[in-house]
């Protein structure tokens, strides 16, 4: 509960203060990461939803064995940097109502091109608190993702990413899921 807590925390604090302020006129320079983003304030794209098929790994049963699997994401991404933004988001994956995994998580994405670029190819990683099914006690998560996004620089940003989720546990291996995820940021 502690961990969910400082999440949310992280989040709302994120959300109420993370506005960016230009620098009033001749106060000087940015500084260089933050060149980009001062001049083109409209490139930083904060929420985000993503949909998609994912597949459980054989050792577990988080999603159930049959049914359609698939995976939807709501998150707030803040950019840190020209290339560096950082993640908080709800992971959701079922199979049924019934079925089915949900984490909290918070992660970062590193672009290989500048946010000017109008499409570039990141990494991520997170980490966060979550559980699966009625037969998984709620634990700590880790993931890992590639991705692609599209049109960075327009109204609205697109993104192709696959991401690998484990979810760490005491006793009978440790599940995961693989996910291929279609999203928009706005």
């Amino acid at each position: 509960m502690k961990v969910a807590t400082l999440l949310f925390t992280l989040i709302v604090s994120s959300v109420a203060f993370g506005q960016k302020t230009t620098p009033a006129p001749g106060s000087g320079d940015n500084p260089p990461d933050m060149n980009i983003e001062a001049k083109h304030p409209d490139f930083q794209k904060n929420w985000y939803v993503g949909i998609g098929p994912v597949v459980s790994s054989s050792n577990s049963d988080l999603l159930g064995s049959n049914g359609t699997k698939y995976n939807i994401e709501l998150g707030y991404a803040q950019a840190l940097y020209d290339r560096w933004n950082l993640l908080f988001f709800s992971d959701n994956n079922f199979n049924t109502a019934s079925q089915g995994s949900t984490d909290v998580n918070v992660g970062g994405q590193w672009f290989l091109a500048d946010r000017a670029s109008d499409n570039s190819l990141f990494l991520q990683a997170d980490v966060g608190y979550g559980g699966g099914n009625r037969f998984y006690d709620s634990n700590a998560v880790g993931g890992l993702a590639a991705g692609f996004q599209f049109y960075r620089t327009e109204a609205l940003t697109f993104e192709a990413i696959i991401r690998v989720e484990a979810l760490y546990v005491t006793s009978g291996g440790t599940p995961s899921l693989t996910q291929v995820r279609f999203g928009v940021y706005f």
